[in-house]
């Protein structure tokens, strides 16, 4: 794990590669447990001026923690993955991002093997346990670590904007029993790969404002990815079931339609019975399709009501109700207040 410097293989990767083929018989390229590898790498020297020190006993700790790989003030931290290093099982209290710069690369977890080819944006959630290898001379990959606290943070800040895919992104890798890592299929995404870099570059610039910069990058960065490919994500739970594969562009189509869409119009537009649906939906969001749609509308009246001049009839009627007391109703029993009170305390001048 080289902080950030790109050469074709360094005295380190070149050791692993001797070690790798000087043993074929031990598969080194396939996923260990660190003490089934340990007798071997003991006999490389590792250079800690390059590396840090106590960077050897890093190889050998199946849970690894913050302060372990953050500078101190950082909440993020950016490393080339090792070349030919021996993949090994291991868990973290902190967010990653696997990035694909050039080449590819095999990434296992859950007990199966994914490919990773060039601009795959793959985030693994905290405590998961996974093992990533590279053999080959000529593959670029990137080990971004995030903060749990900071990644959070980050994502909430996106919530705001009442994004069901954003919503679903962040709830999904916080359960990691259920979905522990999304893999976004980026390509050759130019404008990626430069925020990317920027953040690298920020990392190890050490002027003013250095935490600040960084995160601020990273917040590009996500909403970056989240714009621009959330049509080419993959969960581990996708399988070939069409229903799986729908589910990305069933909730983008509720976003985009939440004001008078139904669960029958839903059903049939996608060729789901509506049994199936609700099983989607409570799957992706953990509400129901009525609570989805409640939560959107509210949401959507809460910012009508703060930014505009609307009248409570006129918001009432663009969010599809046709009864303002039902939507009164649905508000009050909500947030707590009418519309109307709600308004009074947080109107934005």
């Amino acid at each position: 794990m080289n902080q950030m410097k790109k050469q074709p293989l360094n005295p380190m990767e070149i050791s692993f590669k001797k070690l790798y083929n000087k043993n074929p018989e031990r598969s080194l390229n396939k996923p260990h447990q660190p003490n089934e590898v340990i007798d071997l790498l003991e006999k490389i020297a590792l250079d800690t001026e390059e590396y840090g020190e106590g960077f050897e006993k890093k190889l050998f700790i199946s849970q690894l923690a913050e302060d372990t790989f953050f500078e101190e003030g950082l909440d993020i931290a950016i490393y080339n993955h090792m070349k030919y290093l021996p993949p090994m099982y291991h868990k973290h209290n902190f967010f990653e991002v696997i990035y694909v710069k050039k080449g590819h690369g095999y990434h296992t977890i859950s007990g199966k093997e994914h490919m990773l080819q060039k601009g795959d944006f793959c985030i693994v959630g905290p405590n998961t346990e996974h093992a990533l290898s590279c053999f080959n001379d000529e593959s670029d990959i990137l080990n971004i670590l995030i903060r749990s606290s900071t990644f959070e943070k980050t994502f909430a800040g996106m919530l705001q904007e009442k994004d069901l895919l954003t919503d679903f992104f962040f709830h999904t890798l916080s359960k990691v029993q259920s979905i522990p890592f999304i893999l976004f299929e980026t390509g050759t995404d130019n404008t990626l790969a430069s925020l990317i870099e920027n953040l690298a570059k920020e990392l190890t610039s050490y002027r003013r404002y250095q935490k600040r910069m960084a995160n601020a990058i990273l917040n590009l960065l996500f909403i970056h990815v989240l714009r621009e490919h959330d049509n080419r994500v993959i969960f581990p739970f996708q399988t070939n079931n069409r229903s799986d594969k729908e589910l990305i562009y069933m909730l983008r189509y509720i976003q985009n339609n939440y004001r008078t869409v139904t669960l029958k119009q839903l059903a049939d537009f996608f060729n789901f019975s509506e049994r199936q649906v609700q099983r989607m939906i409570k799957t992706a969001t953990g509400m129901n399709f009525r609570q989805t749609i409640l939560k959107l509308k509210i949401e959507d009246a809460c910012n009508l009501l703060t930014h505009g001049s609307f009248t409570i009839d006129e918001v009432s009627e663009t969010l599809g109700y046709s009864d303002v007391s039902n939507f009164r109703h649905a508000f009050k029993r909500e947030l707590g207040c009418p519309p109307s009170e709600y308004r009074d305390h947080h109107s934005i001048d």
